[in-house]
């Protein structure tokens, strides 16, 4: 592959693959980062942003993602991300995919606490249901 002119946005991407799989999101940065070889064009970002999507590997913006979910082990930041991804579509998330994404034994209640206040920052109610 070293004579392949795409060889180094394959690694890059595929590195970007792989750390999005692992956390469930990447940053944009970390996506222009992956890109930074030579002139890329805009439906290239867009090919990639597209795939990502595909594959459920979040793109968050750098001021919001990794604050929430970087103090949380990969399963429960994904399920972070999730949250995220469905209040930023909704403007809400439930109590009780909250608590589905939080289990209270496996996180302490001033975690749980500090996260909804951290959604509420972002714009993200945290609504009861039914």
């Amino acid at each position: 592959m070293d004579g392949n002119a795409f060889a180094p946005w394959v690694t890059a991407i595929e590195a970007l693959v792989r750390q999005g799989k692992a956390r469930g999101w990447v940053t944009l940065d970390e996506v222009t980062a992956a890109l930074a070889a030579p002139e890329v064009s805009g439906e290239l970002v867009d090919d990639l942003l597209e795939a990502l999507g595909e594959l459920e590997i979040e793109v968050a913006d750098e001021s919001e993602a990794p604050v929430l979910r970087g103090r949380f082990p990969d399963r429960l930041a994904r399920a972070i991300g999730r949250l995220v991804r469905w209040g930023q579509e909704r403007g809400y998330v439930t109590r009780a995919e909250l608590l589905d994404a939080m289990p209270p034994g496996e996180v302490a209640e001033a975690v749980f606490d500090q996260t909804v206040a951290a959604l509420l920052g972002m714009g993200i109610r945290v609504v009861e249901v039914g």
